[in-house]
């Protein structure tokens, strides 16, 4: 699925879009306004989230997701990092930092060595299948 990691400076992914018994480059991050945004999941709910997201996070525009769509996104913006899924809850993460995907408990551990989200999204593609360099990052 995908590895993205951020501190409260910096947010990095992989570009591994895995679909089938194959797999393409893609970026898993985005600056909206002055956030940036990284998504893992599937890509009918990563759409509507962000279709809803850009257009305002309006309460009665809420998309509906079936059972079948699950996403995480990570928000990191001048305020501290989110937590979002298909609830639709922003839950800010008050660590230091935080991962989500495949290779998130990978990307984690790397942290917790002292690495930073970068090294340790590119340490979490050395043993997540779904993960894949190269990897791209973005500052707030």
């Amino acid at each position: 699925m995908t590895t993205i990691a951020a501190n409260q400076k910096v947010m990095a992914a992989d570009t591994r879009t895995v679909t089938g018994e194959t797999w393409f480059r893609t970026s898993k991050i985005v600056r909206v306004g002055r956030s940036v945004v990284g998504v893992a999941g599937d890509s009918s709910a990563i759409e509507k989230f962000f279709r809803w997201y850009i257009g305002g996070r309006k309460k009665r525009e809420r998309p509906e997701f079936r059972d079948s769509e699950s996403f995480a996104a990570l928000i990191l913006d001048s305020r501290g990092m989110w937590h979002c899924d298909e609830s639709l809850a922003f839950d800010r993460v008050n660590d230091d930092y935080f991962a989500i995907g495949t290779g998130a408990i990978a990307a984690l551990v790397a942290m917790d060595l002292g690495l930073d989200p970068v090294a340790a999204v590119e340490a979490a593609c050395r043993r997540d299948a779904n993960s894949g360099l190269p990897v791209e990052h973005m500052e707030c």
